[in-house]
Parts: structure tokens; sequence; C-alpha cells
């Protein structure tokens, strides 16, 4: 199903003499959470900081403590993702967290390096990957496919950072050409 509808693809963009290459990239796993559990202290004590006055809440602490007031109530699913962010000292500054960090842009370069290597405008999958989010490539996810059984499918556009136009026309063109947005039947 994914062959046919990289197929489809290709033709759509041929029928509009776009070039397109085939490449094989056999990308990494990268587990971004490892370094989320990091950057979520800093993130939510930063916007709770913003809102200050509205809330009651301060900081990450305040919540957890919050929550085991009642946790009959508030911690049905537990808290261990809170918790383990909250242990880490909130400054994006520990080893850890710059190796692994470091280590996860330097693999998710590999899309910008190939697009520019290569002159590629972008590049076409039906697979995504934490990619480029980390290495701040714009992505687009599209239907490829009518929602017709419980298996959606989409194809994945990503562009060069700070393309996003290109990916939005690239993306717009296979949408109106194969048409499989389509209201699903409820």
């Amino acid at each position: 199903e994914e062959r046919l509808i990289l197929n489809e693809a290709k033709a759509v963009f041929q029928q509009a003499h776009v070039q397109v290459d085939e490449v094989l990239f056999e990308p990494k796993p990268i587990y971004n959470d490892k370094t989320l559990l990091y950057e979520f202290k800093v993130a939510l004590n930063a916007f709770l900081d913003e809102v200050k006055g509205y809330t009651k809440m301060t900081s990450l602490a305040d919540i957890i403590a919050f929550n085991k007031e009642d946790p009959e109530r508030r911690l049905k699913y537990g808290q261990s993702i809170l918790e383990v962010s909250e242990a880490t000292l909130g400054t994006l500054e520990e080893e850890a967290y710059v190796t692994l960090r470091t280590e996860y842009r330097n693999e998710a370069e590999r899309f910008q390096s190939l697009l520019e290597d290569n002159h590629y405008d972008a590049l076409i999958s039906t697979r995504r990957t934490s990619y480029a989010p980390i290495a701040g490539n714009p992505s687009i996810n599209v239907p490829a496919k009518a929602l017709i059984d419980t298996t959606p499918r989409s194809i994945v556009f990503v562009g060069k950072r700070f393309d996003d136009a290109l990916l939005i026309a690239l993306a717009h063109h296979y949408e109106i050409h194969t048409k499989k947005r389509i209201p699903p039947t409820l």
C-alpha cells in the first residue's frame, strides 16, 4: 500500500514536470521523550511565570503538590512523567540532556544535508520520523487514501528549513490532484 501511494505521488509530480528521484533513507530511532523530560519543566515554568496571577500554580512543583492533595481524584493516571521532569535542574544544562540533544540534533540534520547536498526541494515519504521537528525542517502530512477502513494513510512532505511556502505548494498540488481528503461515512 505504501509503495502504491509513493508511485501515485511520483506520477502526480512527474505530470507537472517535476523531477522526482527515489532515495533510500534509513532513519535511526530518536527517542525524543528523553529530552522532552528536561524541556517540559523549563517550558511549563516559563508559561506559568507568564500567566502569573491567573492561577495559583507557579511551578511544576506546585502542580505535583496540588495533585498529591487529592490522589483519588487527581492522580487517576499517576504523575510519574511530571515527577521525573521536576527532578531535573530546570536549566537545560545537565550533561545528560546536552549530550542527548546534541546526538539527536546531529542525527536529525541528515534530512537537511540530504536536501542541500542533492539540491532537492523536498522529501516525500509515507512514514513520519522525529527528524523534521528536531532539525527545524517544516513538514506536512496529507491524506494519501480515503478513510475507508481502519488503516489511515498519509503522505509526509519535509522541506528545507525556512522553505515553508514551497512545501505548502507541493502538498497542495498533491492534495488537489489526488483528492484523498473526503469526508468519512459515519
